[in-house]
């Protein structure tokens, strides 16, 4: 029976060692793999495995919990409230998550935590 290229990689990581394989398959990255008791851990695939584990329901530290709405894994793979989520940025900031916590990227004429602070234009 013929593999497909995940299987080969995945085959190829166990059995040349994780740095041969990772130069062959281009790299790796880390996932919050689901168990089969539904809990999560986390890790380490070479990158061309990654959609095929996005498929089974797996996702990335930083990233939402497949199935649960307004959950991100922490870098532990832990399930924690997303911190974006509502975003806590004000007149058009973006936020993005850093860790457990957010960082809002504001726009030019406003500063702060939350882009909460207005810059006073330059004197004519």
């Amino acid at each position: 029976m013929l593999k497909d290229k995940t299987t080969l990689i995945n085959d190829l990581w166990v059995e040349l060692g994780e740095q041969q394989a990772e130069s062959l398959s281009g790299g790796k990255s880390d996932v919050c793999h689901k168990t089969a008791s539904g809990s999560y851990v986390k890790i380490r695939i070479p990158d061309p495995a990654y959609p095929a584990h996005v498929a089974h329901g797996d996702a990335s530290p930083g990233q939402e919990v497949p199935g649960m709405t307004g959950s991100i894994f922490n870098l532990s793979c832990v399930p924690i409230p997303n911190p974006c989520s509502p975003n806590p940025c004000e007149n058009g900031g973006t936020c993005s998550v850093d860790g457990e916590n957010f960082v809002c990227t504001c726009p030019p004429e406003w500063t702060g935590e939350r882009c909460e602070i207005e810059i006073p234009p330059p004197p004519p």
